[in-house]
């Protein structure tokens, strides 16, 4: 009996440390417009989980990012699961695909600037974008190594 609360404590301690993950999905990016303030992105994004949050300088004008992870598809793999027999049976799953996505907010203002993933803002016709991309990745890059 003594062994048996024990179970049930130790496996609440475990479940009541575990955090919710909840990627971006793209339907809430498309709501998402210039202009808009951090409340507004807040409520557009909802409880999708901040990857990381960051303030950075480009062509003298301040920034803060906030990234996310995008679900962006997903792919089957398989397992084989065999008994005692050698009859096997094969198992799918499939494991989501995620894709980095940030909006970046024009400081001091705290209004939109751009967003999409870092692939589809380095490609962006727009200069003032793409002129920023360099210290948006390098800023990135060196807060991800402070995780």
């Amino acid at each position: 009996m003594q062994s048996k609360c024990f179970s049930y404590l130790f496996a609440a301690v475990l479940l009541a440390g575990c955090t919710t993950y909840i990627p971006l999905q793209r339907q809430q990016t498309a709501h998402i417009s210039r202009g808009a303030d951090q409340a507004q992105i807040d409520r557009i994004i909802g409880n999708a989980t901040l990857s990381v949050s960051h303030r950075f300088t480009a062509n003298d004008q301040q920034y803060f990012a906030k990234h996310y992870d995008l679900q962006t598809g997903t792919r089957q793999q398989m397992n084989m699961r065999c008994n005692r027999r050698r009859v096997c049976t094969p198992i799918f799953y499939d494991i989501p695909i995620y894709d980095t996505y940030v909006v970046v907010f024009d400081q001091p203002s705290g209004t939109v600037f751009t967003w999409g993933t870092l692939e589809e803002l380095s490609r962006s016709p727009d200069d003032a974008v793409s002129s920023i991309m360099p210290a948006l990745k390098a800023s990135y890059a060196q807060a991800r190594s402070k995780q």
